[in-house]
């Protein structure tokens, strides 16, 4: 129930054509298609709709539960279904020349992108109950300040009160203005890339590589019109009007600008200094261009008039909300370019100045052979990502009109008269600072409008720095013995870590939109050391071997092998968060950080795998909190994986193999990160679900046999 269902589909095909036009040169023609049919579906929603009324296309009510799953498509982000039908199309052609001690290689290389696809995100109209959060108001006064204050318990009282404090749901609509049941959209990109390189053999042991690149991600655009944007600042005061965006063959403007300046220079050493063919040292540097395309497009389809979203916060902090069993469901909505104050949109907006991003990489490393089984490797590895990719908030409270309202709301301002009472710092604090005048607890909102309760912008405002030593150790296959060890010991630093898909636990928009400076910390993907084992053992003993080598004993130990592969992983890091919005910027902050604080008793040490809660404390109002993003580490990984197999040679051509393979052979935890919210005192710091393996099942150690008979 609630769960998602698909059946996906991948094809592809290609043609390459090698054509050898002279003794030096060499002519690689090719053509390549392919597509993927990605479609998500929402199980048990015939019985979430037996809840309640349906909206003209059958769509029930979702009913998010705070500290709870609750009830309905929520992990679906409130649709019923989505489809996803994407591919590429690519032709190119080069030329590979010899001539001395040149190697000359020149090309090109053509790509049209295309998703045809639906998103239908918040379709199912979705109640809210976090009341509490959004307004400040509590369900219940016990007298205990820590009882009082615990925003989970106050948002789930409140749902069980049935108090709703905000309904929504978004409306599709047509190029004419009638509503539709869904939104399909189809992306196109035009992609062009052209290349020139050398390799000159300056010795026989000493060759240098260099060539230029030259990258063309065009500006995606939808085949059918069906794409708008703001091109106007989105703090700025209402009302807004959005504008078709396209191509500009139709005589539509762009979503952003054509980048036409990305060149990518390449180079690269390769030197035998003892020339004997057991030692290399290389080197290498090089720029690489990402483009724009994928979720952060679909994305766009959101904004009018093509999708209306209906937001309606109910609650009113005196009298509190409408009970959920009263609740129609929203009217159907005009389609409208012009979006005005007190709509609460959401839209998802593009920078149109963005220009492509890009990473410089360089490498410097040494291998060496000492004997003919074995090669040693050590790279230094750097990566430098700039102009990357990240959402800010686009309409965030602005600083003035925040500090104008936290001069307001003293005790002391015989203007500071509610029919809730006075305002505090506590007021200033989420939604209340979009919608405070309109729900009668500010006297006046923090921001320049609210026809947008925060905005996704997508800019390029994002950098990164990573650097990494790498070992590598490779036995090859001698007496009956192969391992590969490949350690690395590295460090990765950005200020945002994916424009779209946080790490579990971690949030979207900065802290403060007005300083990104403060999100500089460790990626979300930052592995300070990894150690991976692949072995194969060909156990020495029975028949072919010196030791228990004849008779039925030797038939019985011959053909025996042991293989594996072992994982010693550091932690991911992971970020920390109160329930507070203290520093007034829409947005929940991290707290401070006392390293000398009385650590707090751990109810279950045993998963007990962050930092203990007592080291924590709410920062005052006024600011954010004096930790920093990703500062700890959730658990590890010590995996092994392994294989035990005899072969039986039957006969000439008959063969028979038995296998029991092991995954997780010590059956030990592996944790999931663990809980990093300060507000929640029961699962703060302790890992409560585990990593699962890659198909989905349970990372609980697993036995399986097999038996394949060759012939």
């Amino acid at each position: 129930m609630g769960g998602t269902g698909t059946l996906q589909r991948r094809q592809d095909a290609s043609i390459h054509l090698t054509s050898v036009l002279g003794q030096r040169v060499v002519n690689n023609f090719r053509f390549g298609a392919n597509r993927i049919n990605f479609p998500l579906t929402c199980q048990g929603r015939d019985v979430f709709n037996s809840f309640g009324p349906t909206d003209p296309f059958g769509r029930g009510q979702d009913f998010p539960l705070p500290g709870l799953s609750g009830f309905g498509c929520l992990l679906q982000v409130d649709r019923d279904s989505s489809r996803r039908f994407s591919g590429t199309y690519t032709v190119g052609d080069d030329v590979t020349w010899v001539r001395g001690q040149h190697t000359w290689k020149v090309g090109f290389e053509f790509r049209k992108v295309y998703s045809n696809s639906t998103n239908e995100f918040l379709s199912r109209t979705t109640v809210d109950f976090n009341n509490f959060s959004n307004f400040g108001a509590p369900a219940f006064q016990t007298g205990n300040s820590a009882v009082d204050s615990n925003t989970s318990l106050q948002n789930m009282a409140w749902s069980l009160f049935g108090a709703v404090g905000s309904q929504t749901q978004a409306q599709f609509f047509d190029k004419s203005g009638n509503r539709a049941p869904d939104d399909p959209r189809g992306f196109r990109q035009p992609e062009f890339g052209a290349f020139f390189q050398d390799s000159y053999k300056i010795l026989p042991n000493l060759t240098f590589s260099y060539g230029l690149r030259y990258q063309f991600n065009g500006v995606p655009y939808e085949v059918n019109n069906l794409l708008s944007t703001l091109f106007t600042n989105p703090s700025g005061p209402a009302p807004f009007t959005f504008t078709i965006a396209g191509d500009r063959e139709h005589g539509l403007p762009p979503l952003y600008n054509n980048d036409w300046h990305d060149f990518e220079p390449r180079i690269g050493l390769a030197w035998d200094p003892f020339k004997q063919g057991k030692t290399s040292i290389r080197a290498g540097y090089g720029i690489f261009h990402d483009r724009v395309f994928g979720q952060l497009l679909g994305l766009t389809r959101g904004n009018p008039p093509f999708q209306q979203i209906f937001f309606a916060p109910t609650f009113n902090p005196a009298a509190g909300g409408p009970a959920v069993s009263t609740l129609s469901l929203p009217p159907s909505l005009t389609a409208t370019a012009v979006v005005n104050n007190e709509a609460g949109n959401f839209p998802f907006l593009v920078d149109p100045h963005l220009r492509m991003p890009y990473s410089q990489n360089w490498n410097f490393g040494l291998q060496e052979s000492p004997f003919p089984s074995l090669v040693i490797e050590v790279d230094y590895v750097g990566s430098k990502g700039i102009r990357l990719l990240r959402v800010i908030d686009g309409n965030p409270p602005q600083p003035n009109l925040v500090a104008q309202l936290e001069a307001f709301c003293v005790p002391t301002n015989p203007a500071n008269s509610f029919s809730s009472g006075q305002c505090d710092q506590r007021t200033l604090q989420f939604n209340n600072l979009y919608f405070g005048a309109e729900s009668g607890v500010l006297p006046f909102d923090a921001v320049n409008n609210n026809a947008f309760l925060h905005a996704a912008f997508f800019t390029g405002a994002a950098s990164s720095i990573y650097h990494a030593l790498q070992v590598n150790i490779t036995k090859r296959l001698s007496s009956g013995l192969a391992i590969q060890a490949a350690y690395t010991w590295s460090h990765a630093i950005d200020n945002s870590s994916d424009p779209l898909v946080p790490t579990a636990g971690n949030q979207e928009f900065p802290r403060n939109s007005f300083d990104l400076n403060a999100e500089r910390g460790n990626s979300d993907f930052d592995v300070r050391q990894r150690l991976v084992l692949n072995y194969t053992w060909e156990i020495p003993v029975g028949r072919g071997h010196r030791h228990l080598a004849d008779g039925l004993t030797g038939k019985i130990l011959e053909g025996w092998q042991l293989a594996g592969i072992t994982t010693f992983s550091s932690g991911l890091p992971f970020d920390i968060f109160t329930n507070l919005d203290t520093a007034h910027v829409g947005e929940i902050q991290r707290p401070d950080l006392n390293p000398t604080a009385i650590p707090l008793p751990v109810s279950a040490p045993r998963i007990q795998t962050g930092p203990n809660l007592g080291l924590f404390a709410d920062p005052p109002f006024g600011r954010g909190g004096n930790l920093v993003r990703n500062r700890f580490r959730g658990p590890g990984i010590i995996n092994w994986d392994m294989v035990l197999q005899k072969t039986i040679h039957i006969s000439e051509r008959l063969g028979l193999e038995l296998r029991t393979e092991a995954y997780n052979l010590f059956n030990r935890t592996q944790f999931n990160q663990p809980g990093n919210r300060t507000s929640d005192p029961g699962t703060f710091g302790q890992s409560t679900s585990e990593v699962r393996r890659a198909d989905g099942t349970s990372g609980a150690r697993q036995i399986q046999f097999g038996m394949k008979l060759t012939f």
